[in-house]
């Protein structure tokens, strides 16, 4: 009597942070109703196969118990890879010692000794893998009866290692690493909405590869319509230029300890990303980085971090909070440029200089407090800051760039301290509100346009100290009257423009 030779095994891998260690429990539950066995990861169970064969069964599928094997309560960490092998003598054997050959086949497919039969990277708890098993005797015994054999099922996690061919056969598989043979891998779901970013292989140093200006190369950007979602993992060390850039899709990253630099434009145009927390180990910030995020709300930059590169937050514009840590030395040029909804930032006591055009464009940010830290302010730093009513300069600035107040529609006084020499060009041009100036003794020149269209300016002292006033430095200003030192330039610039001057002891 012909009876399929089927051993049934379900796998059901349930991934477990609570689990630190390897426990596996072991379902081998067969027809006889054999109990639950607790296995540890890394050994093996068996189980017996009673057959009966009948001597016509030769190249005949024979049959066996059907046997439901589970493995549970599994922790898989990243960047391994549960696995299960199967190891058989290939020989059926009677009680009396009568032995026969036999093949092991699934799915139609020969499964040789020791092969691997179910691979499970760590992923979806809920994940099953099933493998069916069917044998054909290969000679036909002398005696019917019952013959068994003994069926190894080895069990290991282990470490998860993709090769250049799996890489290269496997659409949803990039290599992305800098260095060979081994990888960083970005790994797709099957719809492109998710991507996992991982270290390929302990040998591997964690390094991604690096985008320029051409957008085909890289997977994320590919993909930019549909991604939504990435991990990366621990052990990559950098997020690359222009890795995610442009992928309008992307909403979440999850970034691990691991990394520690974000690389320039990497998460440029990234306009549907609301949140993103830089983790401790970074300590540079590029060029671009979150520039036109038009989503990001808010983000904290940890301590670790030193720098924060040219147009890293341009044009977030919904960004309304950040908070910058003491171990940043510089605001780079444009940083926070069009963060259009930024209301208050407090600038740390490590902040030496602030660059050209850091702030420019920020239309709701209403005072801001520069530490005496600070010793320059560049070229256009604060410009278009319309809602700005105060800002206090310390006696350490001595040098402040050309537009860098310009048409802060909104400034009413500004006190310029001890230490700066010269006022360089359009530093208040348009300031309409501004009424009040105090020039200190140690500016020594007023450049063209300075407070061009100061309209509600009507008056302004100017110390002796003051040796060169552009003939465009107050055009279209209110200005009518100015106070200064009897013989001093100010009276002689007074007279030439045709100004009131009244002297002051």
């Amino acid at each position: 009597m012909k009876k399929l030779f089927a051993v049934f095994m379900a796998v059901l891998l349930i991934l477990s942070i609570s689990v630190p260690t390897f426990a596996v429990e072991i379902d081998n539950t067969n027809a006889s109703g054999n109990a639950i066995a607790t296995y540890e990861a890394n050994s093996s169970f068996k189980v017996t196969i009673p057959t009966y064969i009948a001597p016509s069964e030769k190249d005949e599928t024979v049959s066996a118990n059907m046997y439901s094997v589970t493995a549970s309560n599994v922790f898989i960490p990243d960047g391994n890879q549960l696995t299960v092998t199967v190891d058989y003598d290939g020989i059926l054997t009677d009680r009396n010692g009568v032995e026969i050959p036999y093949k092991l086949f699934s799915g139609g497919d020969e499964v040789t000794n020791g092969q691997k039969i179910i691979a499970k990277d760590a992923g979806n708890p809920d994940d099953t893998a099933t493998v069916n098993f069917s044998a054909a005797v290969q000679a036909e015994p002398r005696y019917a009866g019952t013959y068994t054999d003994n069926v190894t099922f080895n069990i290991s996690v282990e470490e998860r290692v993709y090769s250049l061919e799996e890489i290269n056969a496997d659409e949803h598989l990039y290599a992305i690493g800098k260095t060979k043979p081994e990888y960083v891998v970005a790994k797709f779901n099957d719809d492109y909405s998710e991507v996992t970013v991982f270290k390929n292989g302990s040998e591997s140093d964690g390094i991604m590869k690096e985008w320029f200006y051409e957008k085909s190369e890289s997977p994320f950007t590919e993909n930019a319509e549909t991604l939504r979602i990435s991990a990366v993992k621990d052990g990559v060390t950098n997020i690359s230029n222009r890795a995610f850039c442009n992928c309008t899709a992307l909403t979440n990253i999850k970034i691990p300890d691991s990394v520690t630099s974000i690389g320039n434009y990497s998460f440029q145009d990234c306009s549907l990303l609301t949140n993103i927390t830089i983790p401790n180990s970074v300590m540079k910030i590029g060029w671009n980085v979150f520039e036109r995020c038009i989503s990001l709300k808010s983000i904290i930059i940890p301590n670790s971090v030193t720098s924060i590169s040219d147009y890293a937050f341009s044009g977030c514009t919904a960004l309304k909070n950040i908070e910058i840590p003491n171990s940043v030395t510089k605001f780079a040029t444009s940083a926070f440029q069009g963060c259009i909804a930024l209301e208050s930032i407090i600038i740390p006591d490590s902040i030496t200089s602030i660059d050209n055009g850091v702030f420019s464009g920020c239309s709701s940010l209403t005072s801001i407090t520069i530490p005496d830290s600070v010793r320059s302010i560049g070229y256009s730093a604060f410009r278009n800051c319309v809602s700005l009513t105060r800002v206090t300069i310390p006696k350490s600035v001595a040098s402040i760039g050309s537009y860098a107040f310009s048409d802060c529609a909104s400034l009413t006084s500004i006190e310029i301290p001890n230490g700066v020499i010269s006022i360089d060009k359009s530093t208040f041009d348009g300031c309409a509100s501004l009424t009040s100036v105090i020039i200190s003794d140690s500016v020594t020149n007023i450049s063209n346009m300075a407070f061009w269209g100061c309209t509600s300016l009507t008056s302004i002292t100017i110390p002796s100290s003051v040796i060169s006033i552009n003939s465009a430095a107050f055009n279209n200003s209110g200005l009518k009257t100015i106070y200064g030192v009897s013989g001093s330039y100010a009276e002689t610039f007074a007279a030439e423009k045709g100004y009131t001057f009244i002297a002051q002891s």
